[in-house]
């Protein structure tokens, strides 16, 4: 009888369609090296293809069409098994698409501490303006950053990035590896010789070598 009970129980539970797919995604973890930068969202993520970004192996978490409280579930095992160096967001467009309310919670639930937190386009139904001040405040509650989504003009179809971005960002990623190389040469270099003193020359270059002088999206 409680064999039968646990049976008619699990056969109506809602359908999740996203289950096959968060399981994929967690055992593509696998062969992946812990330390990298970790992708968290629906298709704005999904459509990226960035093998490495900022000196960072990528792990592209993306689900397509999923909601917030969809992609949440996978969340705590993948920070878990990846132990990321940064997390990246980019969630809420099919919640607000959808009328779904409180995915404020699976959203607060989904960035950890020092989290980036990209914004939702302003393309499509739902208050966006209010959504975006939600996750500017997120970022800043969690030591993150808030990144602006796409304007309309740079995106395929009102929301997603369009096809020559991946490589303008992965473009703008060498350059910017390159400055800091320079830089941090002439600096080496400027201390040898006693020329400033390290402080206020390490200072004033931190803005153009530190860990976040890379482009993010």
């Amino acid at each position: 009888m409680a064999g039968l009970l646990a049976g008619y129980c699990r056969w109506h539970e809602p359908f999740d369609p996203f289950s096959t797919r968060r399981g994929v995604t967690l055992n593509r973890t696998a062969d992946f090296p812990a330390g990298g930068m970790l992708l968290i969202g629906d298709s704005t993520v999904e459509r990226l293809h960035l093998p490495t970004l900022c000196n960072l192996p990528v792990f592209n978490a993306g689900l397509s069409s999923a909601r917030s409280d969809q992609v949440r579930p996978m969340v705590p095992e993948l920070l878990k098994r990846l132990r990321p160096r940064r997390v990246v967001t980019s969630l809420g467009s099919n919640d607000l698409r959808q009328g779904r309310a409180g995915w404020e919670r699976d959203v607060a639930a989904i960035a950890p501490r020092g989290a980036i937190i990209v914004g939702i386009s302003s393309d499509g139904p739902g208050d966006r303006a209010a959504a975006n001040r939600f996750l500017a405040r997120l970022a800043a509650e969690r030591g993150g950053r808030f990144v602006a989504a796409l304007p309309v003009s740079k995106t395929s179809d009102g929301v997603h990035a369009d096809a020559a971005r991946p490589r303008r960002v992965e473009t703008a990623r060498r350059r910017c590896l390159r400055r800091q190389s320079a830089l941090m040469v002439a600096m080496k270099t400027l201390q040898s010789r006693n020329e400033v003193a390290t402080k206020p020359l390490t200072h004033a270059f931190l803005p153009f070598i530190g860990p976040r002088s890379c482009p993010v999206v």
